[in-house]
């Protein structure tokens, strides 16, 4: 990488050439396709501007205000077409254009004030003015120099009227000054004059939008201070609006400003202007004073520039990262598009559907991070980086890009900006939550007996495996969506339909649930999430073989790891292992088993009835903490051990245990009895026989039956996982 060089730079410097001896600048600030829109709220604004004025009310007087806000890297391009150097802004563009937004503001002031001045006879004032404006011009529009001096000539004229009579000075000053102020509108300079703006866009309707909200500004001067006259209407498009929200909070910060630091409110209109820009002039820097900084990087080629921007940025993901990465899949499209008018086009639509996506409420800032993590698997069909941490997702991506270098079409990019909306629509009906999903979990769990691939998405995000998340997300894609180059105009409705239809699917969410719940580590789950984002080489679809064979391989491994993970298993109110426990408790409730401890064929209970609620809890059948001075529990050593375990644990409505939480389990039967089904063959194996084999004379628990309570729930949980598991492989093709 080679640099032309940094400095600490004021405004009026942005456009400079750091390589060059002399005072040579860039004719424009352009601001490339694939860099998102103007975005600035009212918060960053007014911290711009507090910031620096904070820090210079706590300096002593006469002491250097400048104030370092922030690094712009650009890159210096010459444009052969139209032979012009431009600096192309890589990162810095929101804090430069609103700097840019407040010089409008400055020259709006400084045009009342020339007017004021030519009003009051003021000619010498004027010439003043005039240098002013000429500065703030420069930084405005392209040719500033020949607009100043149209000003000055119109001056000049007035100067060489004065030994006129007076009716004809009168006559003439009117007529000069109505020249002046028809030459100093923004809708005249912009529109009739046709003069550039330096800061400008390589895509079109951002200038339009600029523009347009720029010609809909005016200020007005009173006794009683500034006021800004802004017009709106219906048609105004958001990026115009953004614009126009702008300039109205950087005014009002300003102009409040002034107000306070005026002892005497009430002064002439002259006073107000020269405040409000000396304002805006102590914001900026003067000769003597410093003002807003920028650190200006700059590099001779827009890819050094944007490598240096993605190392300077090297923070958390959460928008800027998403953005990175939606400018990498623009900036690929950008280069290999040669029709700008349709490259303009394609990328005004996406800017809309990636802020639909991401501007959804129901995707909130969870959901977010889990669908750019999802759909970048799903774009790049790479599944080897952790979840949690989104920078590796660049990573990723660029392998990605880089591959498809010199091929990446549009085609392409409205693909992949379909695969995100796609996961969108997965994680909204899915309902992915983070601090409710195990209550969503378990909720989902009692109530539905259908929607399995819910349960595998839920189960897998709420463990934070996005890598095992995204295997049924890719079959679906695969299978129903392989091409999405057009997108389907039902397609949350067709989402849902295959979600809720595909057999299929169904089979393999049962699969990827049992895994998922099994394991302790990302060992057989990840695995065999591989298998299902790469399409298979013959005929292009999901690898359901692949993926069968490798279940059937790891099928013991799976159910290993199950009784491993019950074995271990203790109570702890707010891990996820518990979560999983109610889980397999809510599956054992819903089937019917036999003296053996496995599920009957064709015996599941549909009698919901007999289910557990959605508000039952994991409770302990001897007590965590016995009543003081009672004999009646539970009391060897080792009794923790026991206490915390699988063999002492139970769900129960709440309420049932609220009252008897710390009574020994003698006198809790019938409470437990009464709240599930009065004969219930479920609780009977699984608890009643076992106690009534295993307690002493008074009724106490033995430790046999802790243990051996715990041996016939790992049978019984096994059984099931066993159960669902051979009836999902036999239904996969």
């Amino acid at each position: 990488m080679e640099l032309n060089g940094a400095e600490l730079i004021s405004f009026y410097d942005v456009r400079k050439n750091l390589e060059s001896n002399k005072n040579n600048y860039a004719e424009f600030v352009t601001i490339p396709h694939y860099q998102r829109p103007y975005k600035w709220g009212q918060e960053q604004i007014d911290n711009l501007i507090d910031d620096f004025f904070d820090n210079i009310e706590h300096k002593p007087y006469n002491q250097d205000t400048k104030y370092f806000t922030g690094s712009i890297v650009s890159a210096l391009y010459y444009d052969k077409y139209l032979e012009t150097n431009k600096q192309i802004l890589i990162d810095g563009q929101q804090r430069y254009t609103t700097i840019f937004l407040i010089n409008f503001l400055k020259l709006l002031a400084l045009f009342n004030l020339l007017d004021r001045q030519l009003h009051n006879d003021q000619i010498f004032s004027s010439n003043e003015t005039v240098n002013n404006i000429k500065k703030a011009l420069q930084e405005f529009i392209t040719d500033y120099n020949n607009f100043a001096e149209k000003i000055g000539q119109n001056i000049r004229q007035l100067e060489r009227i004065n030994d006129k009579p007076e009716n004809e000075r009168k006559n003439k000053k009117n007529e000069i000054r109505y020249s002046i102020n028809e030459l100093t509108t923004i809708d005249s300079i912009l529109n009739k004059q046709n003069h550039s703006l330096i800061l400008e866009y390589d895509r079109t309707s951002f200038n339009e939008s600029l523009k347009e909200a720029l010609s809909n500004i005016k200020l007005k001067v009173q006794c009683s201070g500034l006021e800004i006259e802004i017009k709106r209407d219906s048609n105004l498009d958001s990026t115009t609006n953004k614009y126009l929200n702008a300039i109205n909070h950087a005014f009002q910060n300003l102009n409040e400003k002034v107000k306070s630091s005026l002892i005497e409110q009430n002064i002439l209109e002259d006073e107000w202007l020269n405040q409000f820009i000396e304002k805006i002039d102590i914001l900026f820097g003067t000769e003597k004073q410093g003002g807003l900084q920028f650190c200006l990087i700059q590099t001779h080629s827009q890819e050094d520039a944007y490598t240096l921007f993605e190392v300077l940025n090297d923070r958390s993901l959460a928008l800027s990262d998403m953005e990175i990465i939606k400018n990498k899949l623009y900036k690929t499209y950008y280069v290999n598009s040669s029709d700008d008018k349709e490259k303009e086009k394609i990328i005004d639509n996406l800017d809309n559907q990636w802020d639909k996506i991401f501007n959804d409420e129901k995707l909130h800032e969870y959901r977010r991070s889990q669908c750019i993590d999802l759909s970048v698997r799903l774009i790049t069909q790479k599944n080897n980086f952790k979840s949690g941490n989104n920078r590796v997702l660049l990573e990723p991506v660029d392998k990605y890009l880089k591959k498809n270098k010199r091929t990446y079409g549009q085609n392409d990019i409205k693909q992949d900006f379909n695969k995100i909306e796609f996961t969108k629509h997965i994680l909204n009906i899915c309902d992915a939550q983070r601090n409710k999903a195990a209550r969503n979990l378990c909720e989902l769990a009692c109530k539905s007996d259908n929607d399995e691939f819910q349960k595998y998405m839920q189960l897998a995000l709420f463990e934070g495996r996005n890598g095992v998340a995204v295997a049924g997300p890719s079959y679906l894609l695969i299978s129903h969506f392989a091409n999405l180059s057009s997108k389907p105009n039902n397609f949350k409705d067709d989402i849902y339909y295959y979600i809720t239809n595909d057999d299929k699917l169904r089979n393999l969410s049962i699969l990827m649930w049992w895994s998922t719940l099994s394991e302790t580590m990302v060992k057989h789950s990840k695995t065999l999430s591989d298998s299902l984002i790469h399409r298979n080489k013959d005929d292009n679809k999901p690898s359901l073989s692949e993926f069968k064979r490798l279940y059937m391989e790891k099928e013991k491994e799976i159910l290993d790891s199950l009784e491993s993970f019950l074995s271990e298993w203790k109570y702890n109110k707010t891990a996820k292992s518990d979560t999983k426990i109610k889980l397999l408790f809510i599956k054992l409730f819903k089937y019917n088993i036999d003296d053996y401890y496995n599920v009957k064929d064709d015996q599941y209970d549909t009698t919901t009835g007999n289910r557990l609620k959605p508000g039952y809890e994991l409770e302990h059948l001897e007590p965590q903490t016995p009543s003081p001075g009672s004999n009646n529990y539970y009391n060897n050593p080792d009794k923790q051990d026991y206490i915390q375990g699988l063999g002492n644990i139970l769900p129960l409505n709440p309420s049932t245990n609220k009252d008897v939480s710390n009574w020994p389990i003698q006198n809790k039967i019938n409470l437990i009895y009464n709240s599930y089904s009065t004969d219930d063959n479920r609780l009977r194996k699984t608890f009643l026989d076992i106690y009534n084999n295993y307690k002493d004379q008074s009724g106490i628990p033995t430790k046999e039956f802790f243990e051996q309570r715990k041996k016939v729930l790992i049978k019984v949980f096994q059984n099931i996982a066993k159960y669902e598991i051979n009836i999902a492989l036999a239904n996969l093709p």
